[in-house]
C-alpha cells in the first residue's frame, strides 16, 4: 500500500519536470463548469497541480482555495496570481483524505483528473474528506484510462481505473448526482454533483 509519504514524494518528483504542467486538463474543462458558477462565491480546487486555472477563477471573482499534495506543483503563473490577490487566493499542501481544520468550506468544488490517482483503498475516505468540505454544486473529471507519464519517474500514477458505474456508485454515497457524461472517446467522465447540505440553488445543472 501506497503510504502517505510515498505518495507526496512521488508527486513532488513528477511536478519537478515542468513538462508536466504544459498541459492542464482543469484549464481546458472548466468551461463544462463555469456556467453554473455564481459570482463572488468560494470554491476548493481538490488536487489543484500547477493551478493555471487560477485565472479564469479570478475572473469570476471567487475566492480561491487550492489543495495539492505536492509542495512544488504550482506553476509561475499561479505562484504570480497568488501574490497579486494573497487574501483571495490561498494554497494548502495536504493530503486529500485527511484535509486541514484551515480549509474552509465552500459553495463550490472542482476535482479534476485527480480522483484515478487516488490510492483505492483511499477512495473513500477522500469523497467523504471532500464532501465534508462542500456545501453547494460539484464537478468531477475522472480518467479512466491508464496514465502516460508515469513511466518517466517508474511510477503508475492511475491507480484506480475503476468503470464509470463504480465511480458513479462511490460519489453517489456522498453526493447527490445532478448528471454525469463521457467524453474524449470515453477516456474521460464528469459527474455534477450537488451537496447533501445544499440549500436551494440560483442555478440547476
Amino acid at each position: 500500500m501506497e503510504s502517505l509519504i510515498d505518495e507526496k514524494k512521488k508527486y513532488e518528483k513528477l511536478w519537478s519536470d515542468k513538462d508536466y504542467e504544459s498541459f492542464s486538463p482543469g484549464e481546458h474543462l472548466w468551461g463544462c463548469f463555469e456556467p453554473l458558477i455564481e459570482k463572488g462565491k468560494c470554491l476548493i480546487d481538490f488536487g489543484c497541480g500547477s493551478g493555471k486555472s487560477i485565472h479564469q477563477y479570478l475572473a469570476l471573482d471567487l475566492q480561491v482555495q487550492l489543495v495539492d499534495i505536492a509542495s512544488n506543483c504550482l506553476s509561475s503563473q499561479a505562484q504570480f496570481s497568488m501574490n497579486l490577490a494573497p487574501d483571495q487566493i490561498q494554497f494548502h499542501e495536504a493530503c486529500l483524505w485527511d484535509l486541514p481544520d484551515a480549509l474552509k468550506p465552500a459553495e463550490y468544488m472542482v476535482c479534476v483528473d485527480v480522483m484515478e490517482h487516488i490510492p483505492p483503498h483511499k477512495v473513500d475516505d477522500t469523497l467523504q474528506s471532500m464532501a465534508e468540505k462542500h456545501l453547494g454544486l460539484g464537478f468531477f473529471a475522472i480518467c479512466l484510462v491508464p496514465d502516460n507519464w508515469g513511466e518517466a519517474i517508474n511510477e503508475t500514477l492511475h491507480l484506480s481505473l475503476f468503470s464509470p458505474e463504480e465511480w458513479l456508485e462511490r460519489i453517489n454515497q456522498h453526493w447527490k448526482i445532478a448528471r454525469y457524461e463521457l467524453i474524449i472517446e470515453d477516456q474521460y467522465l464528469l459527474v455534477f454533483v450537488e451537496a447533501h447540505s445544499a440549500d436551494s440553488l440560483s442555478k440547476t445543472i
